[in-house]
């Protein structure tokens, strides 16, 4: 009960201060169990939130090698610590951790380790142009959303094409976030014209869900969502672009004129 509490204020309600008072409480009763190992992960989180590295990193290195934690919870904390290193720019290290369960397919991690795994490994030999990235990752983890913005138009126009994409593709997003639909929809069309872009799919459906959600402009979400379907068939979007679509047709078919702009 004491570490739903605290998750609610940190996830939820965002009451850090709060949330760490009930993870500390747990992990200072010296009762190891789940709960503990679920304190001690959560608290990390804030931890690296607030700028406390060797804090965060201690309590994950203590799941990790710890005899109470199972794989589960040990591929999560390997996981945050490849980021944790990752934020500081000791990408040596964070590609140990990223790599370590990379691979395990079962994990909820690891598409994102293999992702983040790529661009380091792809991107080192810039290492200033990914040092921004990276502090841009962070801003956004801690919610300094027009910070990371900032910095991701910058890295957009780098010569590292794989850089320029990630950052084109993260700022896209987070112009979104912010209601700036416009702006975010030219720089996402950008993307998904682009011959040799890996976001180029993402950023159709991307475009779909601005369109969709965001302008409720429903003949627009349509026309993204069939070139998602037209230009790359085999997408992983491709079941979700057309779940999207027949939302769209079963909104036509109760307007009137059946093809409402809106």
């Amino acid at each position: 009960m004491i570490l739903r509490i605290g998750i609610i204020d940190k996830d939820k309600l965002n009451i850090d201060a709060e949330a760490e008072k009930y993870f500390s409480k747990i992990i200072e009763s010296n009762i190891y169990s789940a709960s503990r190992v679920g304190a001690e992960q959560n608290l990390a989180e804030l931890k690296l939130k607030e700028g406390d590295f060797a804090g965060g990193e201690k309590l994950l290195e203590e799941i990790i090698n710890g005899s109470i934690a199972d794989s589960t919870a040990k591929i999560k904390a390997s996981f945050y610590l490849g980021k944790s290193f990752y934020w500081r720019g000791i990408f040596t290290d964070a590609l140990v951790y990223l790599n370590r369960d990379a691979y395990n397919f079962k994990s909820d991690f690891s598409n994102d380790a293999l992702e983040l795994s790529a661009l380091i490994t792809g991107t080192k030999n810039d290492s200033l142009s990914l040092s921004g990235y990276a502090k841009a990752d962070y801003l956004i983890y801690r919610g300094d959303l027009k910070g990371a913005a900032e910095i991701l138009k910058n890295i957009s126009k780098s010569d590292n094409f794989m850089l320029a994409e990630g950052a084109k593709f993260r700022y896209a997003h987070i112009l979104t976030a912010l209601n700036s639909y416009p702006e975010a929809i030219k720089i996402l069309e950008e993307i998904s014209a682009s011959d040799n872009s890996i976001y180029a799919d993402n950023a159709y459906f991307s475009v779909g869900n601005i369109y969709y959600y965001g302008i409720k402009d429903f003949r627009s979400a349509e026309a993204a969502f069939e070139k998602l379907l037209a230009s790359f068939p085999g997408s992983v979007f491709a079941d979700s672009s057309r779940e999207m679509l027949n939302k769209i047709k079963n909104k036509f078919e109760m307007n009137n004129d059946n093809r409402p702009n809106k």
